[in-house]
């Protein structure tokens, strides 16, 4: 009993490492391979998760390469696109981005062309950078800017603790638009009393300069703390701001994953076509 216990921690384990890292096409050829295999453990735990129930197996994916760039960045590059729109996903808390990525690749198929998504494995609001090939904001911000030439449409879209640097390098890098979900500030309180020495840069403050009327905090509109921190942040810096109604959670996304709509909210978020007040006052009246 205690052995198949340890089975299936592992194999849940795996796969949500799968979720976090991986694209649709990659996570539903593992999942083949481990039906493959025979490994009836390994099986269930894919079918139990949230990806595999949410994914549309039977229509084609989008056709991307995923590339690890550096530690830190992974890129989506969909190879038969003709038409160039990068999304940059700067991940929050734990490398993930409020619903598994699979997901988040699927939903962005029929509107971007590449994806390059930013982790910072210090859970520090990515003040301290990404590593080695970003060690802090400033340097981060640099290394986006290189990735982001050759587009004419660029969007940044951060969750959470990634939220506000998302905000900030789409106004630092004039972006197209900016999407900041479910913005958290950095509690430097709670850093202090675990023994750490914060970090004193702040990605996105009332300090900050530049033009963002092209970006938009969404909140959860009975999530009072998340609703809170998106109007003053949108107040500040002079953005738009949407609370979508009768949610509670933090976290944007999971509401749509589990009715099936994420697919025609990213198309919402990121059709440029699109103005940004529209787009916030679709989401007031609870998204498409």
């Amino acid at each position: 009993m205690n052995t198949v216990h340890g089975l299936q921690k592992t194999a849940f384990r795996r796969v949500r490492q799968l979720e976090t890292f991986s694209g649709p096409r990659g996570f539903l050829k593992k999942y083949l391979d481990v039906v493959a295999s025979g490994d009836e453990i390994g099986a269930e735990a894919f079918r139990n998760s949230v990806s595999y129930q949410h994914l549309d197996h039977l229509v084609p994916q989008a056709a991307y390469q995923r590339t690890n760039v550096t530690s830190g960045i992974v890129e989506f590059r969909d190879i038969e696109a003709k038409n160039r729109k990068l999304v940059v996903l700067v991940t929050g808390r734990g490398l993930r981005f409020g619903c598994p990525l699979p997901l988040v690749v699927e939903a962005l198929g029929r509107t971007a062309s590449d994806i390059l998504v930013l982790r910072d494995p210090f859970d520090d609001h990515y003040r301290s950078g990404i590593g080695s090939a970003a060690p802090d904001f400033h340097s981060l911000v640099k290394f986006v800017s290189e990735r982001l030439r050759g587009y004419e449409d660029r969007i940044v879209m951060g969750n959470s603790m990634g939220a506000g640097a998302a905000i900030a390098i789409a106004g630092k890098l004039q972006a197209k638009r900016g999407v900041g979900l479910s913005v958290v500030n950095p509690w430097d309180i709670g850093r202090i009393i675990g023994g750490k020495l914060p970090n004193p840069i702040l990605p996105l403050c009332a300090c900050q300069t530049g033009d963002f009327s092209q970006s938009l905090f969404i909140a959860n509109g009975d999530h009072v703390e998340d609703q809170t921190r998106a109007a003053t942040m949108s107040k500040m810096l002079g953005a738009q701001h949407a609370d979508i109604p009768n949610e509670a959670g933090h976290g944007v996304l999971r509401p749509f994953v589990l009715s099936n709509r994420l697919r025609p909210l990213m198309a919402l978020i990121t059709d440029l076509r699109i103005p940004l007040p529209y787009v916030a006052a679709r989401l007031r009246n609870g998204g498409p």
